[in-house]
């Protein structure tokens, strides 16, 4: 999903508000360090920033009037979902990010 960032607000509360306003799941955020710039067909500049959301695993999706439908996937039925470079960058970088935190997780092998 992607958001705006409202007139002078920080980039992750930006991201922390669209997650929570277009899902309705919240957590803990990371930010990716992955930053995409480009130019709509009408020559506007937009620039995205990646970042993770991990929720609880008790948080239930509410989707608002944005999205019709959702679908929890495998990492390679997201890759194969992703059609963008600069998204399918952002998804590789999460999946590492997130490997890393279950990696270092108490009771993970590395842990032990």
């Amino acid at each position: 999903m992607t958001g705006k960032a409202e007139e002078g607000e920080d980039i992750a509360a930006a991201a922390a508000r669209e997650a929570r306003e277009e899902t309705g799941l919240a957590g803990d955020l990371f930010d990716l360090g992955y930053v995409h710039e480009f130019d709509s067909t009408g020559g506007k500049r937009f620039r995205e920033h990646a970042f993770l959301l991990r929720v609880p695993g008790d948080g239930r999706v509410r989707l608002s009037d944005e999205h019709d439908h959702f679908d929890w996937v495998a990492p390679d039925a997201a890759r194969a979902a992703v059609s963008w470079p600069s998204h399918r960058e952002a998804l590789e970088l999460a999946l590492k990010r997130l490997a890393e935190l279950r990696a270092s997780a108490p009771g993970s092998k590395e842990e032990r």
